[in-house]
Formats: structure tokens, sequence, C-alpha cells
């Protein structure tokens, strides 16, 4: 069971990381970078969620690791909040 996570990201105008506290995520934020654990502070995934500055569309990457730690999974996604900003990628 995989209960453990803990995400971290950075913003638009410069690169400073910071820790991401119960989903909050501020203005201007860029990049999310989440961990998730299992019981015995294992990695099991990786998730890259890269947002848009309009907020229109964001895109996450996901990689899924077994118990030796190869991925045997990758998940790419892409959300848009309206068609008009799906056209413009």
């Amino acid at each position: 069971v995989s209960d453990i996570m803990q995400a971290q990201g950075t913003f638009f105008e410069n690169s400073k990381h910071i820790l991401i506290i119960d989903g909050y995520y501020p203005e201007n934020f860029e990049n999310s970078f989440t961990y998730l654990k299992n019981n015995f502070c294992k990695i099991v995934a990786v998730s890259k969620i890269h947002f848009s500055k309009s907020g229109d569309w964001y895109i996450t990457f996901t990689h899924y690791f077994d118990d030796s730690g190869n991925t045997f999974a990758f998940e790419y996604r892409h959300t848009f909040n309206n068609i008009a900003a799906m056209l413009l990628l």
C-alpha cells in the first residue's frame, strides 16, 4: 500500500523550489514534482506536472516502479481547460 507523498515545485519567474503542502499550488507555479512512497519508504511512482502560465492546460508525466526500482509503466497525459488551449499546443 502506498501512502507517503511528497511534492515540490518551481515558479515561472525563478527556479526556487518549494514544498507543496495539502495540494495548495501558489500563483505562477510552473512545475510540480511528486514522489509516492510505500510503507517501506521505497519510491513507487514519480510524477512531473508542467502547468501553462495561462492556466489553460497542464501535462503530466508519471513513472511507476516495481520492487526492483525498474520502470514498469509510463503515463503521459494532457489536460485542457478549453479547446482553444488545445489547438495552440
